[in-house]
This record gives structure tokens, C-alpha cells and sequence, in this order.
């Protein structure tokens, strides 16, 4: 939800938005730029209508440590989204969206290398950790345009087999499809899978397939000279795709997609 407010309210592309984890201390999650606002942005989630307000505090609480380390931002916004179940109405509050903080904090790199690391997520999306990595590599160094991304994205598919190809709407899209929706080894998400057993065990289901993929146009233009250097898709683009068999398709402007399907 925090992502959408950045898309839609604040016109920062998908690609320019960065997790702020590397930060010494407490911090918020996302930072992103319009080109003209700096943004910072706190991203919370309960499925306990009860637990909105302290998180709020909390992210307020984080907002004063980056003032405390002469770190401000023109947004330091805050989003707490309340899920909803059981017939309940789902709730979004939002917390100190202040536009008095002028300074000019953030780190010294520009529209490129944010677009670089972005697609290190999507190429660990669809399935190619390696070459992730390779691309991180290739984000912190691309100035010198030394690097390469053709030979390892190639390696790396034929290594652990080709992308499974899907054709929706005329357009094909190379990925994978996963037995879950959360890496099943992940510490991270350890509690989201669990969350899921027990979904699928409440629903008499043997669980869900996703596909998580990127439309081959974008995956290729990750093998030139210059890897993901394309503009992001327009908005009405993102429409275009209806459904996948009887899957509805979720398609976004990096050229990624998801699609559920029940087993």
C-alpha cells in the first residue's frame, strides 16, 4: 500500500523507490524522488485494527532519529494499513505527512542507479539470484561502464533451466512459478508462510501457484550494453493484459507480473 501512495499521490516511478535498510539505526523503509520531492516513507501492516495507532507512534519516533542525525526530507510520510478479515472494513491511516523539512539529505546518486537496483529485485523476482547480484555489482560500479550483464543472466538460466514462457494477450513473459507466495525459507517471512498453512488448511485447499514473471522485452533489454536503461511502461499499458486461463494477471510499469492460480 505504502508503494501505491508513492506511485499515485506522489508521481515517483517504481523504479526510483529504495529500501532505506542499509541506514545506521532505526529508519524508515522507502526513500524515492519525484524529481521534485525528496521522500521518505514508513510502510506498516496489522491485521489488528488495534495496533494501528502505536504503530504510528513508532514511525514518529523514527522520523526524530533521522532529525537527530541531520537527516530530513521534504515527505516523511508514515502508512499504517489495517487488512481487514472476518467482514471487517479495512482502515489506512497515515501519520505526520509534513512538507516543512527542506533540507536536501539524500544520498548522492542519481536516476540510473536506482533504476539498476531495482531490477536487481525483479531479477530476484523471477528466479535469478545470481544474476541479482551481479547486477548489484554492476549498480555500484555502472559509471564505469566496465561491466556486463548479458554473459551472467545467460549463464545463470541455462544453470538452473530456461524460464518458463507464457503467452497472455499476444505478449510473452519469461519467469517462474512458485508453490507459495512467500520464500519458504525465509527468516524474514517466516510468519507470512505459516499465515498461509494455515489459510489453506482453514480452506480445505492444497494451496496456491504463483507466477512471477517479466514481459520479455524488458528481460532482453537486461542483456544490452547498457542493461534496463528503457523507460517504465505508461499507465494504460498496465491494462492491457486481461487474464492468463482463468487467472486474473497483475501487471505493473517495470514490465513484472504476477498471476495466482489455485492447485
Amino acid at each position: 500500500m505504502t508503494c501505491l501512495f508513492a506511485l499515485n499521490f506522489y508521481s515517483i516511478p517504481l523504479d526510483q523507490l529504495e529500501p532505506l535498510s542499509t541506514m545506521k539505526g532505526r529508519s524508515f523503509d522507502y526513500q524515492g524522488t519525484s524529481g521534485r520531492l525528496k521522500c521518505i516513507f514508513e510502510a506498516k501492516g496489522t491485521s489488528h485494527k488495534g495496533d494501528q495507532s502505536g504503530q504510528i507512534d513508532d514511525g514518529l519516533g523514527k522520523k526524530m532519529e533521522h532529525h537527530r542525525r541531520e537527516e530530513f526530507f521534504d515527505v516523511e510520510l508514515i502508512v499504517s494499513t489495517f487488512i481487514g478479515y472476518s467482514n471487517q472494513t479495512p482502515r489506512i491511516l497515515l501519520g505526520d505527512p509534513d512538507y516543512s523539512s527542506l533540507k536536501d539529505k539524500f544520498q548522492k546518486a542519481d536516476e540510473r542507479y536506482y533504476r539498476l537496483r531495482h531490477y536487481c529485485r525483479v531479477l530476484q523476482y523471477i528466479g535469478l539470484p545470481k544474476s541479482a547480484y551481479k547486477l548489484n555489482a554492476y549498480a555500484r560500479q555502472y559509471l564505469l561502464k566496465k561491466r556486463s550483464l548479458r554473459k551472467t543472466i545467460t549463464e545463470e538460466k541455462e544453470d538452473i533451466g530456461y524460464l518458463t514462457s507464457l503467452t497472455i494477450d499476444g505478449d510473452q513473459f519469461l519467469g517462474r512459478w512458485f508453490d507459495s507466495w512467500v520464500p519458504t525459507d525465509s527468516k524474514k517471512y517466516k510468519n507470512l508462510t505459516k499465515r498461509e498453512m494455515m489459510l489453506n488448511d482453514y480452506l480445505s485447499r492444497s494451496g496456491r501457484s504463483v507466477f512471477q514473471g517479466l514481459r520479455r522485452d524488458v528481460y532482453l533489454s537486461g542483456l544490452d550494453p547498457e542493461p534496463f536503461s528503457s523507460p517504465l511502461l505508461d499507465t494504460l499499458t498496465t491494462t492491457q493484459y486481461g487474464k492468463y486461463q482463468e487467472s486474473g494477471v497483475s501487471f505493473f510499469p517495470d514490465g513484472t507480473i504476477m498471476i495466482f492460480k489455485e492447485r
